[in-house]
């Protein structure tokens, strides 16, 4: 498998739009929080200590741009942010000699996300301020932008959720993709606008190679269309079923991620992969990660169960170590799985 990946240094990929900055909040128990807000209001207001935070780069796009470099891939990163975003940016990716940051002047978007056990897994709850990031259209793609796009191996949407113009900004750059470039789309967090995706979905029809869900948002989809829904309390069968179904009814590649596992389907042969077992220090971020390296898996033409496999490593490497693998890290971290 990792002799292929090697190819991923010759790979030009192009990520847009969003740019966040993400605090992290790590809780025990939502609902303790929650008493303690209420009685420091009760008596005026007043500080909560003791609780673990920590301050990233985010958004979903910078996320993947930033696990596809750390991967060896050549990166365009697409986004808007103001003076303090963009300077954060260049220092997040000051260490790649393989990337151009195309920054629009505008407010990148801001996320406090709270992170808590529950259920036996940690789940995370984002409250977004979305900035500029809300209505990133087709004028953000000048000339200079659609040339990179016309050069590109891959063409990564991520974050249709939160832009308001995310269906024509997608439309724009897929159609001025190579003919042989990946149009890759991952919409996050659909809520409210599922009906919309499903629109989305109809109008890009025949320009999407692949759109990758997590559970949730292959729940709203479904529904959306429908469809018999990902259960709530999903087995392994269920994940290979719902992937298959949407890849059926869409007729696209439908890639779902979940906390269990993941599959690959084109409505016809479905693979499946289990997550690995790791000790979780951060959920947050981790869907792009595992999107970042099912994009390289692509590129570089590994098979369906190989390209899950890498994907699933990469994430579990990324939520037990809060960070990107390297080529090299992923493949030293393989040794420390039981994957055969």
């Amino acid at each position: 498998m990792f002799p292929k990946l090697n190819k991923i240094r010759s790979r030009s990929i192009v990520v847009m739009h969003d740019f966040f900055i993400d605090r992290i909040v790590q809780l025990d128990n939502f609902n303790s929080l929650i008493s303690e807000v209420n009685a420091k209001l009760k008596v005026g207001g007043g500080s909560i200590r003791g609780i673990k935070q920590n301050e990233i780069k985010g958004g979903n796009a910078v996320n993947i741009a930033y696990a596809l470099a750390k991967l060896g891939a050549k990166i365009s990163l697409i986004t808007v942010a103001d003076n303090f975003g963009r300077n954060i940016l260049q220092n997040t990716f000051s260490s790649f000699t393989n990337k151009k940051l195309l920054i629009s002047n505008g407010r990148q978007g801001h996320t406090v996300s709270f992170e808590v056990e529950k259920n036996g897994r940690r789940a995370n709850v984002m409250i977004s301020d979305v900035g500029d990031t809300g209505n990133f259209g087709v004028n953000k793609l000048n000339e200079k932008e659609l040339n990179i796009i016309k050069g590109a191996s891959a063409v990564v949407i991520a974050n249709w959720g939160s832009n308001k113009n995310g269906t024509e900004l997608a439309m724009k750059a897929f159609k001025n993709s190579h003919k042989n470039a990946l149009c890759f789309l991952d919409p996050a967090d659909i809520s409210g606008r599922k009906d919309e995706f499903r629109q989305c979905l109809h109008e890009l029809s025949g320009c999407i190679d692949v759109l990758s869900l997590n559970e949730n948002e292959c729940r709203l989809t479904m529904k959306s269309m429908n469809l018999s829904p990902l259960p709530i309390n999903y087995s392994n069968v269920d994940i290979v079923t719902a992937t298959k179904t949407l890849a059926s009814n869409l007729s696209i590649n439908v890639d779902l991620h979940t906390p269990l596992g993941s599959a690959t389907s084109d409505g016809k042969e479905t693979s499946f992969a289990k997550s690995l077992e790791v000790n979780v220090t951060i959920s947050t971020g981790a869907g792009d990660i595992w999107d970042a390296a099912d994009i390289v898996g692509y590129l570089c033409q590994l098979n369906s169960s190989e390209r899950l496999i890498f994907a699933n490593l990469c994430a579990a490497f990324y939520i037990s170590r809060i960070k990107s693998p390297t080529l090299y890290e992923a493949s030293k971290f393989l040794k420390f799985t039981n994957i055969q």
